[in-house]
């Protein structure tokens, strides 16, 4: 404790007549963990900053598109900016945490699931849904629970181009998974893909955007709702099961 007090410049007062002691380290603790959450905020902060700051020349760049570049020109360009908007929104949410309020309700975790993937397939999605459950009620955040789902598909789709939703229940314990037929992720990469701003494309054999904090809110929402989030390579065959238990029923 005191190596990492001495690295975050704090200090105590034990001496040759006033030892440290049990006392001294509770105090040089809390202190630690008010530093610590303090460059903490001042990041999320300065993040924050810089995503609101850039959305301002970035729709300035889009109006000299529209208005100075040959339109032949602006289906790409307008991707690149819709990646970078999309970027600087991911930021937005992370950074603003606003998904953690919502309160809890009770939801039939079939019905929902199979209602967000008709959307996906009404707009020509290869997403699939399947279960042998009638129903599979828990108690959860119900927009934030979307986000998940959304997030999920979202990656699958961009990274394999398919994506097969599936609840099912094995003792006391209820799966949310998400399996892709995808190149999947070497295995070194898997424990950090939850990590924020943590870009693994390359592992993912795609030169695709992204920011890097859709699996962070992911991870943060289910852990939230009090559900575990777990990430594998398919043992079976190739792509990636992303996995949500949910063990209070």
């Amino acid at each position: 404790m005191q190596k990492v007090a001495n690295k975050l410049n704090l200090s105590h007062t034990s001496s040759a007549m006033k030892p440290f002691n049990l006392k001294n380290l509770a105090q040089l603790m809390e202190q630690t963990g008010q530093k610590l959450k303090a460059l903490m905020d001042e990041k999320i902060y300065t993040i924050k900053a810089i995503a609101h700051d850039l959305k301002t020349p970035l729709t300035k760049a889009k109006l000299y598109m529209y208005n100075q570049i040959p339109e032949e020109h602006h289906k790409e360009l307008t991707q690149y900016y819709d990646d970078m908007e999309y970027l600087l929104g991911q930021i937005s949410t992370y950074t603003k945490k606003y998904y953690l309020n919502e309160k809890q309700q009770r939801i039939d975790l079939v019905d929902f699931s199979e209602s967000v993937c008709h959307e996906y397939q009404s707009n020509g999605f290869n997403v699939s849904f399947s279960t042998k459950l009638k129903s599979a009620i828990i108690k959860t955040q119900h927009k934030a629970l979307k986000r998940v789902m959304q997030n999920l598909i979202d990656n699958a789709l961009k990274y394999a181009g398919d994506v097969m939703v599936e609840v099912k229940q094995e003792s006391d314990q209820l799966y949310l998974l998400f399996i892709d037929k995808g190149p999947g992720v070497p295995k070194e990469h898997l424990a950090k893909l939850c990590d924020p701003f943590y870009r693994v494309d390359c592992a993912r054999g795609h030169d695709l955007s992204g920011s890097g904090l859709g699996l962070s809110i992911v991870k943060e929402i289910v852990t939230h709702n009090k559900a575990i989030l777990f990430i594998e390579n398919n043992p079976h065959s190739s792509g990636l099961i992303v996995k949500i238990i949910f063990k209070e029923l």
